[in-house]
């Protein structure tokens, strides 16, 4: 915004009565709402699309209005993922938990970092927290039984694998369903 609206925007408001004042007060926060619920939308749209650059410039800006957007911060997690910032997508996961410690998706996706950093005793972890914050994350028992698997620990593998099974089959996701029961059978032949 330039100056000469800036100082036309203050002389307006210097004329109005409190009253008035506390109206536009009411009407500009509620505007703020919407942009910035807007802005993230419009943040994961450019996620979909794989213009990882493009979601962060929408995602920091959410964060400049909102500095405690738990779902702004995974989202961001996201894009630094994607371009292989893993650090930076594990501070912010770290962040999302700190402002809310029962964020499941936060937990399972900083759990799928220290995976791919080969960190298996922090990521697993991550996964018991993601789990005991929703107990029907099939996703998280999946990945936390290839973390067991990794460990050497085959019994939890297959227990957690065989629990992801049943889940992914309950929410008909055969395609996940068929390759937890593959990898329990790969472990069966192990032990």
């Amino acid at each position: 915004m330039n100056n000469k609206l800036i100082d036309a925007l203050i002389q307006i408001i210097e004329t109005l009565t409190p009253e008035e004042y506390f109206v536009l007060q009411e009407k500009m926060q509620t505007l703020d709402k919407n942009n910035i619920k807007e802005i993230h939308n419009q943040g994961l749209n450019k996620t979909r699309k794989r213009d990882y650059k493009g979601a962060m410039e929408n995602f920091n800006m959410v964060l400049k209005i909102k500095p405690n957007s738990t779902e702004t911060y995974i989202s961001r997690g996201v894009c630094y993922l994607k371009l292989g910032n893993l650090e930076k997508a594990i501070q912010d996961y770290d962040k999302a938990i700190e402002i809310d410690p029962k964020n499941p998706t936060a937990y399972y996706n900083r759990g799928n970092i220290l995976s791919k950093l080969g960190k298996d005793s922090l990521a697993l972890s991550s996964y018991n927290q993601a789990i005991n914050y929703d107990e029907n994350n099939a996703e998280a028992y999946y990945n936390r039984g290839l973390t067991h698997r990794d460990l050497g620990n085959i019994q939890e593998a297959i227990g957690d694998l065989e629990k992801a099974a049943s889940l992914f089959k309950g929410a008909e996701n055969i395609a996940y369903y068929l390759k937890a029961l593959e990898a329990v059978e790969r472990l069966k032949h192990l032990s």
